[in-house]
């Protein structure tokens, strides 16, 4: 987590990042500089700009097209995609009590004495989605905006013309050096929080919770351990879920949103793609989508494990009676406490993960047939 937000810093994506407070003795969220503060003000609101048009561009396209089912769900996806970067925004401004109960929790929490990831293998994962992230927003920046980055004159020039559409200047107007750099800025950074946002703090968190679980239940199996200390631990274990879903469903219902609404249409257009990078951009894409689903219903099938640990040495006979009763209420598939949620409601199981995937791959299926067919869909 300290990898995450470091990054994030530094790449003026928040306005904070993880430091140790001596007096609580522990990591926790603090403010950047006023200097980076500032900066990190000021690319959100120029990214503003090529939010509203990233928005905008595709209602016109709709607004045109209303007989036909893509441009509803273009309009859905950049609609998605862009407003609920506002509520990263929000998140790291005025939310950071959510981040930190979190931070809190998982350095106190008695669920630590049975960690063992090591170090170092956190932090690689952590600085791996940071690579990716950076290396899919120089692409999108590239192939999608058409913004030239490799050269200064080519920045110039093309960040004139993502002026003309982010500023709304006519093409007969002679479009300032500054404007074009503004462009430029809005365009990338909004792009960047697109990938940090759904490829680094919402797998990172998700990566944090899974191999602490993971750690718990395998230990519970593997170890002799009193009733009492699993018990307790048990509502540890509902604790970290709670502060969990407190900081990333709303993250974690942003990404579904996306994945869907985009997928559902351009999945196999996106896979049968010849542009080379623009293809492998696309398979870490449907790797990342796997990832997702599969990391959060990881969580929940680990949670199943309770049921072999009452059954262990017959452990259930040994528990008072109210306590197995509200230990076999949590044993209900999809309960709130035992998993991940999208949003408030939607736990992310295997079964929701499967529904998602199929319904992505008959979407687009559909779209791809009917376009080659020529079918009005």
């Amino acid at each position: 987590m300290r990898v995450l937000y470091l990054g994030g810093a530094l790449t003026f994506n928040i306005p904070v990042y993880i430091g140790h407070d001596e007096t609580r003795k522990l990591y926790c969220i603090q403010k950047c500089p006023r200097i980076q503060r500032m900066m990190c003000f000021f690319v959100q609101f120029i990214s503003g700009f090529s939010i509203i048009n990233r928005i905008t561009y595709p209602a016109k396209v709709l607004l045109a097209n209303k007989n036909y089912v893509v441009p509803y769900f273009d309009f859905a996806n950049e609609s998605v995609l862009n407003i609920f970067i506002y509520w990263h925004f929000y998140m790291h401004w005025m939310g950071t009590e959510r981040v930190d109960s979190f931070l809190e929790f998982i350095q106190t929490s008695s669920l630590l004495r049975f960690d063992r990831t090591p170090i170092w293998k956190g932090k690689l994962y952590a600085w791996m989605y940071w690579f990716v992230s950076l290396y899919l927003s120089f692409h999108w920046t590239r192939v999608v905006h058409g913004i030239d980055l490799y050269s200064l004159n080519g920045i110039l020039v093309t960040g004139k013309v993502t002026a003309q559409a982010l500023f709304w200047i006519d093409d007969i107007n002679d479009v300032p050096p500054m404007l074009g750099i503004l462009a430029f800025l809005a365009r990338t950074y909004n792009v960047m929080y697109h990938h940090t946002v759904l490829i680094t703090f919402t797998p990172v968190t998700m990566l944090t919770v899974l191999l602490i679980v993971t750690d718990f239940y395998d230990s519970i199996l593997s170890y002799n351990l009193s009733i009492d200390e699993v018990l307790k631990n048990y509502e540890e274990y509902k604790e970290l879920i709670d502060r969990a879903n407190a900081y990333c469903s709303t993250y974690l219902f942003y990404y579904m949103a996306m994945a869907l609404t985009f997928n559902s249409v351009h999945l196999f257009d996106t896979l049968n793609t010849t542009d080379f990078w623009f293809k492998i951009s696309m398979y870490i894409y449907d790797v990342d989508i796997w990832f997702k689903l599969w990391s959060s219903a990881k969580i929940l099938i680990h949670a199943k494990k309770m049921k072999k640990w009452l059954w262990k040495d017959c452990n259930y006979l040994r528990i008072p009676r109210q306590q197995l009763s509200l230990t076999l209420h949590d044993m209900i598939p999809w309960m709130p406490r035992r998993g991940l949620r999208a949003g408030k409601y939607l736990v992310v199981s295997s079964e929701f993960a499967g529904t998602v995937v199929a319904n992505m791959c008959s979407y687009s299926l559909f779209v791809s047939v009917s376009a080659k067919h020529k079918i009005s869909y």
